[in-house]
């Protein structure tokens, strides 16, 4: 059975068409953000979804233990959920403003250890 390996990039490219999608189903070429996870800054990042330039940090550096995030998914409630690989937890954050909420699954829950993706 052939395996297939994914690069960090193949997930960057997952994450950015999950946040657009999840803005609002299908989003409308005036209004979306992207949404980018930075493993290497420890932050979620948000882009212009007409331009590509760079908005801001919407999720700030380490914002609720934010460490090593590797992927990001927008939840029925709007929130924003992501995989935050260095503190092995997943950690939800408003969807509107970034704020850190929870973590909604903690350290360790049902043997969580490095998460890389949702």
């Amino acid at each position: 059975m052939k395996q297939e390996r994914y690069s960090k990039f193949t997930c960057l490219v997952a994450c950015l068409i999950v946040a657009i999608v999840s803005l609002g189903g299908v989003p409308s070429a005036q209004a979306v953000d992207l949404l980018v996870v930075s493993s290497g800054t420890n932050q979620v990042l948000r882009y212009d979804g007409q331009t590509g330039a760079f908005i801001d940090a919407f999720v700030p550096a380490g914002s609720g233990g934010l460490s090593v995030p590797y992927g990001l998914v927008f939840g029925p409630d709007g929130n924003i959920y992501v995989s935050s690989s260095g503190s092995s937890q997943i950690l939800r954050y408003d969807g509107q403003t970034g704020a850190f909420i929870d973590a909604f699954v903690p350290a360790g829950s049902g043997g969580l250890v490095f998460p890389e993706g949702l």
